[in-house]
């Protein structure tokens, strides 16, 4: 009861937001719907890409690195404390962890996320890392799935980049990523098979938190083949992970 009173008061206070100023909205920050810390990991990790990065790459990751106004509108405040100095661009919390996320997979599989023929994201939050990854270079079919009342927020979000939104599972395609962020570990088991069901993830980018409101998350990706690597800057829920394959 505790979770669905939880989604129903996330679900109401996003309706009542106003889409212009969607990252001032407070519980779109709690939950979050995008990373307001700025964590010393996620930080170090985009200065070691930087460093690693030349000729035409460079310049195309400084600009998907780069902090933008969208859903800052009545915040400048706001949008000032998300502001971050890395080297000779202005970045912001949810570009490094979007940036941690994107290279975390490719340099531990040894697979590009650009050579896949859709990426299917499971709870996008607002849209940030599918902006990301169309913003590397990313040019075949992405859709997210998620609720209602955050697809509005996703619409918004990434108005011009052909983000397909949905509310229900997608159906199995070859040569698919599956990306879920903290979203399908914090989802009820019912949802969680129809539409792992439906996709049948052979390739996948996921973080998940060990525990969740009373689900062992520990215990339900067990099965599922792939790298763990630890995420040690975040303590809740009992610690979580990356899984990928």
């Amino acid at each position: 009861m505790e979770a669905i009173n939880f989604w129903d008061e996330m679900r109401a206070q996003i309706t009542e937001g106003e889409l212009s100023s969607f990252r001032c909205i407070d519980i779109v920050k709690q939950i979050p719907l995008y990373e307001v810390n700025n964590y010393d990991g996620y930080y170090d990790f985009a200065k070691e890409v930087y460093n690693i990065q030349t000729g035409d790459f460079i310049n195309k990751w400084k600009m998907a690195m780069s902090h933008n106004s969208v859903g800052y509108c009545d915040c400048a405040d706001h949008f000032d404390s998300q502001s971050i100095i890395l080297n000779d661009i202005v970045t912001s919390p949810t570009l490094l962890k979007s940036n941690h996320h994107y290279f975390t997979y490719n340099l531990n599989t040894g697979k590009d996320i650009l050579d896949f023929d859709r990426i299917v994201e499971l709870g996008g939050g607002v849209g940030d890392m599918a902006k990301f990854i169309r913003n590397m270079g990313f040019k075949k079919e992405y859709i997210i799935i998620d609720l209602p009342e955050v697809l509005e927020i996703q619409e918004f979000n990434t108005f011009g980049y052909d983000i397909k939104l949905t509310d229900k599972p997608v159906e199995f395609k070859e040569n698919t990523l599956f990306i879920s962020t903290w979203a399908l570990s914090e989802c009820p088991m019912e949802w969680r098979e129809k539409v792992i069901s439906e996709l049948k993830p052979e390739h996948y980018l996921i973080t998940y938190q060990n525990n969740f409101e009373g689900l062992t998350n520990e215990e339900y990706f067990s099965s599922w083949e792939g790298q763990r690597i630890d995420i040690p800057w975040i303590k809740w829920d009992g610690g979580s992970k990356y899984l990928i394959k």
